[in-house]
This record gives C-alpha cells, sequence and structure tokens, in this order.
C-alpha cells in the first residue's frame, strides 16, 4: 500500500485482473498482523497496457501505521539484494490471529531489459513461484534507515531443458531463476495519471 496526495493505492500485477476495464470498481480482501476487511477500490493501468501494474485506489482510507516509501531510480541499483512477498501454493503461509501473513524471498537486481514494446524489465536473480505476482519489491538503505518499495513482481522466464524418459528426449520448461518485474518509475506514472485526473 502506499500513500499518494489525493489517496491511498494497492499495488499489483495487471495480469491478475485480466480483462477488467480501467476505473472501474474492484471488490478486493486486504489481510494483514492487524487488518482483515473487504474494500472497494477503482482501478488503474499504466498508458502503456503492456506495462503488468495494476493501481487500485481505495474508496475509503485505511489506517496502517508505517508504509514503507516508494522509491525511484536513486533508491535501487544493479547489485542490490532486496526481499519480495507473495502468496505461493495458496494454502500455506504464517498463521497469525488476523491470517496469513505472506511469504518473504530474497533476491538480487540482475539487469534492466528494454523490450521492443518501449517498456523495461527490471530483472531479478531469485527463485520465484505462482502466487508470487503482483507482489511488492522491497529494498533496505542502512544509510537512510529507511524500506522502499521499488518495484512489482510480474513473473518469470523458463529455460527449455531436454530430458531423457524412457530412452526418448523430452524438452521440459524450467525456471530459469529470472525474475520479471517492473519498476517502481512505472508505478509513480499511474498515480501521477489518477491524481492529475
Amino acid at each position: 500500500m502506499i500513500n499518494g496526495s489525493k489517496g491511498q493505492y494497492l499495488v499489483t500485477a495487471k495480469h491478475i485482473f485480466q480483462d477488467t476495464i480501467e476505473n472501474t470498481s474492484v471488490e478486493v480482501n486486504i489481510k494483514g498482523a492487524h487488518i482483515d476487511e473487504k474494500i472497494t477500490c477503482n482501478i488503474f493501468f499504466h498508458e502503456n497496457l503492456n506495462v503488468d501494474i495494476a493501481i487500485l485506489k481505495l474508496t475509503k482510507p485505511l489506517i496502517i501505521k508505517k508504509l514503507p516509501a516508494l522509491g525511484r531510480g536513486d533508491s535501487y541499483y544493479i547489485g542490490q539484494q532486496c526481499i519480495f512477498l507473495g502468496f505461493p501454493l495458496f494454502s500455506l503461509g504464517t498463521q497469525t490471529e488476523s491470517g496469513k501473513l505472506a511469504f518473504v524471498k530474497k533476491a538480487i537486481i540482475s539487469a534492466f531489459y528494454d523490450k521492443n514494446d518501449g517498456t523495461t524489465m527490471m530483472l531479478l536473480d531469485g527463485h520465484n513461484n505462482p502466487g508470487f505476482s503482483g507482489g511488492p519489491i522491497i529494498t533496505y538503505s542502512e544509510t537512510m534507515d529507511k524500506q522502499f518499495i521499488i518495484g512489482v513482481i510480474s513473473g518469470y522466464y523458463y529455460q527449455k531443458n531436454e530430458i531423457s524418459i524412457t530412452d526418448k528426449m523430452t524438452e521440459i520448461n524450467e525456471n530459469s531463476g529470472i525474475i520479471i518485474s517492473y519498476a517502481s518509475e512505472y508505478i509513480l506514472d499511474i498515480i501521477k495519471k489518477i491524481e492529475i485526473g
């Protein structure tokens, strides 16, 4: 969740909301250590529809004590360690009195890749699983003693490998360890579009 000048926003992956029309209402369940609410939001996307980020503007604010700041390009760099959050396998998670908490995984910012569609992906070196899509990527600055949300998990690259099954070579897709994500600049673009109107 991010506090903007004109409201609060949830950030997630666009592909979770396939076929959803921009600026329509959606209901989401918010669960955490001190919250368990169903809330209504309006959904917004980036002008470049290939950016896999959706912003949900809350119709009523939630009181959350401490939120990480939204990082900008100067708050992350290639080779930096980061963590990302999600709910793999859907039934697993740390159980608390108010529900399950997200898994935490670790990665390194590995590269930036300019695609032909005009987008730039932030690639992480780590191991992603289904269930992390839309999860935040978080870094920590020791000099500022501050956490930053620097992007959103989108998916991961597959690599094709051949294995022998009963003396016949079969091609399979395996997780390459390269995580696809989109950096916070796209989040800022969408929030700016919402707040300018």
